[in-house]
């Protein structure tokens, strides 16, 4: 899959912050993002690559387990 297309799925950031029992207040302050962008991100499932990391570095997980599966 090319890097400029991966797209951020919400069910799997939403599985993910409910299994570490996480507050979206907490994963934004972590992420260094605002909750309205993380709203937006969940509603559009775009996001910039650099978001997407911090999002994923702040649920203390790997990229590819919160992007959608292109395969």
């Amino acid at each position: 899959m090319p890097v400029n297309n991966l797209r951020p799925s919400a069910k799997k950031i939403d599985l993910i912050i409910a299994e570490k029992e996480m507050l979206q207040d907490e994963v934004c302050k972590k992420a260094g993002i605002s909750q309205q962008t993380l709203c937006t991100i969940r509603r559009t499932e775009r996001a910039s690559l650099a978001t997407i990391g911090k999002i994923a570095r702040a649920l203390g997980v790997s990229v590819t387990e919160i992007i959608f599966d292109e395969n």
